[in-house]
């Protein structure tokens, strides 16, 4: 059994947002080393040359715009300098600064202000090829991750004939603060969106570059996880990014504007009274002029942490915020601006107000195991009443009827019920709710719940949860030993003393039976990036959703059609959200 108990609360807050990216990592393989040199790419800002691993061309650590430094920090992405000569892409740029879960004398990975890069992987022979393209945005609670993580290795998707682009984009502080003179300051009366404007200006320079790759720029599918599928969501409603894609993927996306794990977006006179405060905590309100001693601060100041200090989240609390339900809240997530989001997503996305594009959406069967093993010991110790307290305080009108859908006789039902209500009313529903609402218009629609069980010791712990579809959509799963460079990586995700138990329940040996669901998966996917209909190649069919029978499919082995995923529970979860009366 993992040893969790002693776990003091910022240290499993910790341990959860780092496995909010990092948990599926651990079993995926790292970049392999490129054997010869990839063909020189012309690109508007400069040549790039990059490698080649089993026959893709991979160009990794390309700047999409310039350095957010200095006096660009909390400024709109700006175009990236041009360069002479060649430069060479083959290795991926920093990360963007971010609180992590350091441990013992392993180096954090690089990270850097300067992070806004992205990498293509591409097995075009020539830029007339027109490959479709899918442009991935990473998850992590818009407080961590990277588009360079080796678990989203874009090489075996490129081998079924797409481009493929990860990303990255600010996060927390810098990607997300907004305050009043930033505001005043813009010429859009906005702040708080930069991480949202970072992957717009990505999307735009794959609408100038692509080709250069084989790629077409009229043919670009997003998809994203967590909050990369949150961003998926707000860029679908986003008049900046019309006309930037013609598809959509979003896997476990959270509610659209806020759910009971975290907000997805808050408004902009609360995103700036968040951002008054966080000035106070850094010793700023007071200053004449209180952006440029701001901008003066370093990234570990920003992040609370002190100078010289590693960059560990028991040092820091200054990213989060009040509690959701049971769970600490991110501080920085995109805001409701006006201009970048005119509204609030889910309400734009009920009035039909989106892009009109194919989506590709759905959820894991367990998404909330994940969060309730984080709060593991508070819930052990959690009475009954205290547990139908806190609901009963957060659903209000509404405790009733999901008290009784999902009743709690024993202690020892809190955590597998509270699982549920996380799973249907912060995953499941919304899946549905988008999913109705592109349908509604016309558009081609496909829904999914990802059921793969894994083996029975990691089964007891976590089940299909949060995040573990990734390494089946990209097909990095581990096919024997640990690969090199996971152990490196596994001391920033967990505390030492649960390194053991958890090394033997994650880095398992993946069976036949999830190399073929994850070769499926992969057909699935790059069909609907080249045609808007994830169907054909003898896969099992995937029916169009329509709302009448809320057809889906259960991705495991065998893959099966079914209908009416968790209806009544979902039904509950849209009147709660107040999107259907």
């Amino acid at each position: 059994m993992l040893r969790i108990r002693s776990m003091p609360r910022m240290r499993k807050v910790a341990a959860l947002l780092s496995v909010l990216v990092f948990l599926s990592a651990l079993s995926s393989m790292g970049p392999g080393c490129g054997g010869r040199q990839a063909p020189v790419v012309s690109l508007d800002s400069g040549r790039v040359s990059g490698s080649v691993v089993d026959d893709v061309n991979r160009y990794l650590g390309i700047p999409y715009a310039a350095p957010p430094v200095g006096d660009l920090r909390w400024r709109d992405p700006q175009p990236a300098k041009s360069w002479t000569g060649v430069r060479e892409c083959t290795e991926v740029g920093p990360e963007c600064p971010q609180v992590v879960l350091k441990l013992g004398k392993k180096k954090a990975p690089p990270m850097s202000e300067d992070c806004l890069y992205l990498n293509v992987w591409t097995r075009a022979k020539k830029a007339s090829e027109k490959l479709p393209v899918m442009f991935w945005i990473h998850g992590g609670a818009y407080q961590l991750g990277a588009g360079g993580l080796p678990l989203y290795d874009g090489e075996k998707l490129a081998k079924r004939g797409v481009v493929v682009v990860t990303i990255n984009y600010r996060l927390g502080p810098f990607g997300f603060l907004a305050h009043p003179q930033l505001t005043k300051e813009s010429p859009n009366n906005s702040s708080g969106n930069y991480g949202v404007l970072d992957q717009q200006a990505a999307l735009h320079w794959v609408k100038r570059n692509i080709a250069a790759f084989g790629g077409d720029p009229g043919k670009v599918t997003i998809f994203g996880e967590s909050a990369g599928a949150i961003s998926v969501l707000n860029q679908l409603v986003s008049p900046l990014s019309d006309g930037l894609f013609q598809q959509a993927i979003s896997e476990s996306t959270l509610f659209i504007d806020r759910g009971l794990l975290m907000h997805a977006t808050r408004p902009l006179a609360e995103a700036e009274g968040i951002g008054e405060q966080y000035a106070a905590e850094m010793g700023c309100a007071g200053a004449a002029d209180v952006l440029a001693a701001m901008r003066e601060k370093t990234a570990d100041e920003l992040l609370g942490t002190p100078q010289g200090k590693s960059k560990d989240l028991r040092n820091s609390i200054k990213v989060l915020t009040s509690p959701g339900l049971f769970i600490m809240d991110p501080k920085f997530v995109p805001v409701v601006d006006g201009w970048v989001l005119p509204a609030d997503p889910g309400t734009l996305v009920a009035k039909g107000d989106q892009h009109d594009v194919p989506l590709l959406i759905g959820s894991n069967r367990e998404e909330g195991n994940l969060f309730t093993f984080a709060e593991t010991l508070e819930l052990d110790r959690m009475s009954i009443e205290k547990y139908q307290g806190k609901i009963r305080e957060y659903f209000g009108a509404y405790a009733d009827q999901v008290l009784a859908m999902y009743p709690v006789n024993q202690k020892s039902d809190i955590k597998r019920q509270l699982s549920k209500i996380f799973t249907v009313f912060d995953f499941t529903s919304v899946a549905r709710f988008a999913a109705r609402a592109q349908a509604a218009k016309g558009q081609k629609v496909y829904l999914y719940q990802f059921n793969k069980t894994p083996p029975l010791e990691l089964t007891s712990l976590l089940g299909p949860c949060h995040g573990s579809e990734l390494p089946f959509v990209f097909g990095t799963l581990v096919k024997g030993t640990i690969p090199d460079g996971v152990m490196r990586s596994w001391e920033s995700l967990v505390l030492k003393s649960v390194e053991r138990d958890l090394k033997r329940a994650l880095l398992y040996k993946y069976d036949q039976d999830d190399l073929r669901l994850s070769d499926e998966m992969i057909g699935y996917w790059t069909r609907f990036a080249k045609t808007g209909d994830p169907n054909g190649e003898g896969a099992a069919a995937w029916p169009r959703y329509e709302t009448a029978t809320d057809r889906n499919i259960e991705l495991e082995r065998p893959i099966t059609a079914k209908e009416g995923l968790d209806r009544q529970a979902c039904d509950l979860a849209d009147r709660f959200y107040g999107y259907v009366k």
